[in-house]
């Protein structure tokens, strides 16, 4: 039997046009569910990086504060406080020396990029006669780096007692000054914990506050 030639004719236009929607369609699909998920893993990775640097970022400001030490020849132990700044003597080993007093600078500084880093730097001290000096150039240490946006990444609040008395019962939180300097602390009272939040205020999870006691103060 001879078969009709129009039955070897192939796919119509029309055919074609519907079965190129049809891939069209599935392709966008796919692309945009391929998309979403690389986003996800994106995102999941940076936060989790932002995470790990928050942490290891309070660890290391714990240590510098858990130590703080007035060293002989100066008259305070952290000569300047701010909302989200801090100068302080510290016998935590935070360079090549080890018991001696670092003068530690924390703060956080706004890059060229329009990030934002908590930074730490440490002044070598040098023993004299009449007590120490430091170094008048730092070692900068980046401790994290977070976008821009609303809200510090690095939240100082201070706290006083009366070690004559009961400092559980007599802790409270010091007035922050406003533009950074000298707390305000009366005798008998002595600075006794500083509490630290650290981490990037766009992702709350990251978000770290930690209250630590200043062992050598009272």
């Amino acid at each position: 039997m001879r078969r009709n030639r129009a039955d070897d004719a192939g796919f119509t236009l029309i055919e074609l046009i519907v079965a190129i929607g049809v891939f069209g369609t599935l392709m966008a699909v796919v692309g945009g569910a391929t998309l979403a998920a690389m986003t996800a893993i994106r995102d999941t990775t940076s936060s989790s990086q932002v995470q790990q640097e928050s942490q290891n970022a309070m660890e290391w400001t714990s240590q510098l504060l858990r130590y703080a030490d007035l060293p002989t020849g100066q008259s305070n132990a952290v000569p300047t406080a701010g909302a989200s700044t801090l100068t302080l003597y510290t016998y935590a080993s935070a360079g090549p020396k080890s018991d001696v007093p670092y003068r530690i600078t924390l703060g956080v500084n706004a890059n060229l990029d329009g990030t934002r880093t908590v930074y730490a730097d440490a002044f070598t001290p040098t023993k004299v006669a009449a007590g120490w000096t430091w170094a008048t150039s730092a070692n900068r240490r980046r401790l994290l780096t977070v976008s821009n946006g609303a809200g510090s990444p690095l939240t100082l609040s201070y706290y006083a007692c009366d070690p004559t008395a009961s400092c559980s019962a007599t802790r409270h939180q010091l007035t922050t000054p406003v533009t950074p300097g000298l707390l305000s602390i009366t005798a008998p009272e002595v600075l006794e914990s500083i509490s630290v939040s650290i981490g990037d205020p766009a992702q709350p999870a990251s978000m770290l506050t930690q209250r630590v006691e200043l062992v050598n103060m009272t």
